[in-house]
C-alpha cells in the first residue's frame, strides 16, 4: 500500500485548490520507521510534483513531523540526533521547498523562533463521511 495511501492523508479538491491534510509518520520508534517517514516524503514529492505539472494549486496542512530550522525546535543541539530533527529529514523539507512550495508561517514570521508539540497522551478524533476515499 502506499503511503499516501495508508491513512495518512486526506485530499479534497476545491476547484480553484486541492487540499492535502497529512499526517507524516512519526520515526520515534526505531530505524525502520524512519524508513517508512523518508518513504512518505517521497510519494508526497512524486505526488506534489504530478498535482503541479497539472497546473493544481495544492495547500498542505497537518503534521509533517519535522522541525525543518533550529527556529522549529526547542532545543535544537538536544535533538540534532533524534528524529524529528535529523538532518536527512530537514534536507527533505529544504528541498520539497526548493520546489517553490511556500512555508506561510515563515514567509510571514522570518527568524521568530517558534514551535508548537503535541502531546501524545491527548487524541482528538474527527468524523470521515467517506472512510474509503482516501488520496
Amino acid at each position: 500500500m502506499s503511503p499516501l495511501a495508508a491513512g495518512r492523508c486526506m485530499l479534497t479538491d476545491h476547484g480553484a485548490f486541492l487540499l492535502l491534510n497529512i499526517y507524516a509518520p512519526n520515526a520515534g520508534r526505531g530505524p525502520e520507521h524512519l524508513g517508512k517517514k523518508m518513504e512518505f516524503y517521497d510519494e508526497l514529492s512524486l505526488a506534489m510534483d504530478r498535482w503541479t505539472q497539472e497546473g493544481r494549486k495544492v495547500v498542505i496542512t497537518g503534521d509533517i513531523n519535522t522541525a525543518h530550522t533550529e527556529l522549529d525546535i526547542y532545543n535544537p543541539r538536544k535533538f540534532e540526533l533524534e528524529t524529528g530533527f535529523l538532518r536527512r529529514e530537514r534536507e527533505w523539507i529544504t528541498g520539497f521547498l526548493g520546489r517553490g512550495v511556500k512555508d506561510v508561517w515563515r514567509e510571514f514570521h522570518p527568524g521568530i523562533r517558534k514551535y508548537t508539540f503535541w502531546d501524545q497522551k491527548r487524541c482528538t478524533h474527527y468524523p470521515c463521511p467517506n472512510p474509503e476515499e482516501r488520496c
